[in-house]
């Protein structure tokens, strides 16, 4: 996908796969892309160079990077996260007392994991329907 020589498979059923490998069959720009990566491939000089050629991937590509992008989300939700516990907790220092504010800090430290698993499945969704 990420050097346009593939999709992303969507559907794992039978019909999904069938329709994607039709896809990929039918559309000469995937067939170009996949012949320019194995020219890219067949360049390198014996053995050593395929190995090299592996191990400095990923290439350059017109792709989308999705760890990248999801990577770009998930800071700023963790941002946005932490800015809200700082605000709770001077607002209820200074609105109630300081002396219990720690405990606003403790309970935005133990839920930061649940929420962010959460959001960064919604996240994810998101990065992975803009690709479609």
């Amino acid at each position: 996908k990420e050097i346009s020589a593939g999709i992303m498979l969507e559907d794992d059923s039978a019909e999904g796969i069938k329709n994607a490998f039709t896809e990929l069959l039918n559309n000469p720009s995937y067939k170009k892309a996949a012949k320019d990566c194995s020219e890219d491939f067949r360049a390198c000089s014996g053995s050593k160079g395929a190995a090299e050629f592996i191990e400095n991937a990923p290439h350059n590509s017109n792709g989308v990077d999705v760890l990248k992008q999801l990577s770009k989300e998930t800071g700023k939700l963790q941002l946005c996260y932490l800015l809200i516990a700082v605000a709770l907790i001077v607002i209820f220092g200074l609105c109630i007392t300081w002396k219990y504010a720690w405990i606003i800090g403790l309970a935005a430290g133990i839920l930061n994991y649940p929420i962010t698993q959460k959001a960064q499945k919604k996240l994810y969704n998101k990065v992975i329907k803009k690709l479609r």
